[in-house]
């Protein structure tokens, strides 16, 4: 769309889990002191490479702790080469002796694809099999997978369940996850009480998507108290910790004043850093205030750089606005091939820009060949939307029958639709339809409030229309002087009609008619 709402996080509908970074998770810290001490005890000795083959003839033995010890060793590199091969050996020895830790490690293996072909299936059972004997870490995981679907289909229901067993242990990303699923209702009732509890939990412990989530329920009034001071510290707080969407809704929060003094420089500042953390909405605003040069130099160069930024990422307004760039040639740049493979990506999410633009190349033969039945189905797509100028543009191919079935009734309600949101061009359409009785009943004083309504948006057809009107006395008092100066003013916009009209009109106007425009016979 060519206009940008200012909107905080959307509605928990909308909310998608913040990606947790899941190497983290699966990081191993392991201290050489211990692998030295470990190693020391079990063998007696000072040697490393004796107590090597020591630790290694027990754990063939069948030693548990042998063998756990000697998968952190390699996976770690610790005394050893690091060797991914070597410690999935031995934490599958160690895990198909019930061992959890050993369980829970090789899951990240499978996962990762460490040492093994990547595996989601199989992670996800010795995920399930170390959750069973309550691994925190690793319940948090089989929710993940469930609620995403790796490796399982999803199952939300199944997700929440693992979620709470970790987050009463107090795991923060169970926490958190707990949280959004009370908050978006998924895979339990919408609960936000209980979303507050848990996402507080979380954010006290400094975990920003919790901070963000937490903010969105103070500034929509979720559960408590409608608080934008709140909600703009929380969002400050995620915003500190790199959350693009929280730097998006701070920057919004400043433009607005909102929870802060209104500051329409550290708007932008924040706006600027949530584009260059990938925030495509913040990209798409940075987009529109180079486009139309509001609180910044205006810049099509850079317009047309922040919209293809979030473009590629998939944001569908900003596709609809590059291919419309391209189109237009705003920066500099004309090239249909362009315009024509951005408006289609666009197309396809449906943004009222792209097929608006799409179903004008097919109607103005312009790179693609000309087709109205496909340019009406775009056009019908975005007018559905309440795209103003594709409701004129369904009416208009209503009315004359291109590309569909000429149906004046339905023409006029979209025309109206259009005319409704001030789309200009519909004005004279609407006047035609009542001067005819096209559609509704023939109406005179309706066609003159349209064709008026057209002349004075500067529509050199409807003010010719208007003038007409008033020689003939239709809808109006008859008056030569007013259709004069209608006449005259479409003239100016260089319509031939209105030239014509006035050398037939001025030769019938009177000397007192023609004194009062400032003629003489």
């Amino acid at each position: 769309m060519l206009y940008y709402k200012n909107s905080i996080a959307k509605e928990t509908g909308t909310l998608v889990v913040k990606n947790k970074i899941i190497a983290a998770l699966l990081s191993k810290v392991v201290s050489s002191a211990v692998y030295n001490s470990a190693v020391k005890y079990m063998s007696g000795s000072d040697n490393e490479d004796t107590d090597l083959k020591k630790l290694i003839r027990r754990a063939e033995q069948g030693e548990l702790s042998a063998q756990q010890l000697l998968g952190d060793m390699y996976y770690s590199g610790d005394n050893v080469e690091k060797d991914y091969a070597q410690a999935c050996k031995w934490y599958k020895l160690a895990a198909d002796q019930g061992n959890c830790q050993a369980q829970a490690t090789l899951a990240d293996m499978y996962y990762q694809g460490e040492g093994v072909r990547q595996d989601q299936t199989i992670a996800l059972n010795l995920y399930e099999a170390a959750a069973n004997q309550g691994d925190m870490r690793a319940q948090y995981m089989v929710g993940n997978m469930y609620l995403k679907g790796i490796g399982t289909p999803k199952d939300p229901a199944k997700a929440f369940i693992w979620f709470e067993k970790s987050a009463n242990q107090g795991a923060t990303p169970a926490e958190y996850s707990l949280g959004y699923m009370y908050h978006s209702g998924e895979g339990v009732v919408k609960d936000y009480e209980q979303a507050h509890k848990w996402l507080k939990k979380a954010a006290d412990k400094d975990d920003s998507a919790a901070q963000y989530t937490l903010g969105v329920m103070y500034y929509h009034g979720q559960g408590v108290e409608v608080d934008y001071k709140k909600a703009f510290m929380l969002f400050y707080k995620a915003a500190g910790h790199g959350d693009a969407d929280a730097m998006h809704d701070l920057a919004t929060m400043y433009l607005n004043g909102e929870g802060t003094m209104k500051n329409q420089a550290n708007g932008l500042r924040w706006h600027k850093k949530a584009a260059e953390h990938s925030n495509t909405s913040s990209q798409y605003y940075l987009g529109l205030k180079y486009f139309y040069g509001e609180g910044v130099e205006k810049d099509s160069k850079q317009a047309l750089m922040w919209f293809e930024k979030a473009a590629n990422l998939g944001n569908a307004e900003a596709q609809g606005m590059v291919g419309s760039i391209y189109y237009l040639g705003r920066a500099g740049v004309m090239n249909f091939k362009l315009a024509h493979e951005w408006f289609e990506k666009g197309a396809k999410q449906d943004d009222p820009n792209a097929l608006v633009g799409l179903a004008s190349m097919y109607y103005e033969d312009v790179y693609l060949v000309r087709d109205y039945t496909k340019a009406f189905e775009y056009f019908i797509r975005a007018a559905r939307q309440n795209a103003a100028p594709a409701q004129y543009r369904v009416g208009y191919m209503l009315y004359y029958g291109q590309g569909v079935e000429q149906d004046f009734y339905q023409a006029f309600e979209w025309l109206n639709k259009a005319a409704i949101q001030e789309e200009d061009r519909a004005y004279v359409l609407l006047g035609t339809m009542y001067f005819r009785g096209d559609g509704v009943r023939q109406d005179y004083n309706k066609a003159f409030e349209w064709y008026e309504k057209a002349a004075y948006s500067s529509d050199a057809v409807g003010q010719v229309k208007l003038a007409q009107m008033y020689v003939k006395g239709h809808g109006c008092e008859k008056s030569n002087v007013k259709a004069y100066q209608w006449f005259n003013r479409a003239s100016l916009l260089d319509s031939a009609a209105a030239v014509f009209e006035l050398d037939v009109l001025v030769k019938e106007m009177t000397d007192d008619e023609l004194k009062e425009v400032g003629l003489k016979k």
